[in-house]
């Protein structure tokens, strides 16, 4: 998982790297962490003062690690809910698999944009 981890975090690198500093960067997690304390820096500043030093590949490897481990319960617990919930909304299951049915065929390779679902992202949004 480290391996995996850390080509992210090179590839995440490299595009921001890449960018022109006129155009903004997307700023998720991985991205934060990357161009913290940098003059890139996507954080909100408090001070000028920048005596720190930009985040390393092993210090972002191990936040990563720690989001990943602390969402473990997270998933599981809102999961738990949405099955608790479609069970007591049989009509409300049936809406989910008619889109998930309607979208996927079971050869399929999925991508990115296949995975917007805006029924079940609501049943989530309403569940969490």
């Amino acid at each position: 998982m480290i391996d995996e981890i850390l080509s992210l975090i090179t590839q995440r690198r490299k595009e921001i790297n890449n960018t022109p500093l006129d155009v903004p960067i997307t700023p998720d997690m991985l991205s934060i962490f990357i161009t913290a304390n940098t003059d890139r820096d996507l954080s909100e500043r408090t001070t000028n003062k920048t005596d720190n030093e930009p985040m390393t590949d092993d210090i972002i490897i191990g936040n990563m690690m720690e989001v990943i481990a602390g969402s473990i319960n997270t998933i599981a617990d809102l999961t738990y809910y949405i099955c608790y919930h479609l069970a007591l909304h049989s009509e409300v299951k049936e809406q989910v698999f008619k889109e998930i049915d309607l979208k996927f065929s079971h050869d399929q390779q999925v991508t990115y944009e296949d995975l917007k679902l805006p029924y079940c992202e609501a049943v989530i949004k309403e569940v969490s």
